[in-house]
């Protein structure tokens, strides 16, 4: 997966907002909770710590809400999707593409999840 890094206060704080279903997903850097005030569609959340784990993973986030994750260091954004999603407990690594506005990175492939699947995680 491919994505987009926000480094910016203000990068952040606007993350996805304002961008349609297809946007390129993102990862706010520095970031451990996030809003989807003014969001025109739901959105997919992961949030890792500094040693790459995943902490917390939302899909299907509704507009108007607040999420966070507790520890978190990066938080990963994507429009809602049905394709696999990371999960709590898996471990990433990312590569910053300086060649790039904005940066960039990939993450691998990480276990197969189904959409709705939270792990018993209330407020997602």
């Amino acid at each position: 997966m491919r994505f987009r890094a926000l480094e910016g206060w203000l990068q952040r704080l606007r993350g996805l907002l304002g961008s349609d279903r297809e946007a390129t997903p993102v990862v706010l850097v520095g970031c451990a909770r996030v809003h989807t005030f003014m969001m025109r569609y739901p959105i997919d959340l992961a949030f890792v710590g500094k040693d790459g784990t995943v902490l917390r993973a939302c899909t299907s986030v509704a507009p108007g809400r607040i999420v966070g994750g507790k520890g978190a260091f990066l938080t990963f954004e994507r429009p809602e999707s049905e394709a696999p999603w990371l999960v709590a407990g898996d471990v990433v690594g990312w590569v910053r593409d300086f060649g790039r506005s904005g940066g960039s990175g990939e993450i691998p492939k990480t276990s197969e999840k189904r959409k709705g699947e939270h792990d018993g995680e209330v407020g997602c």
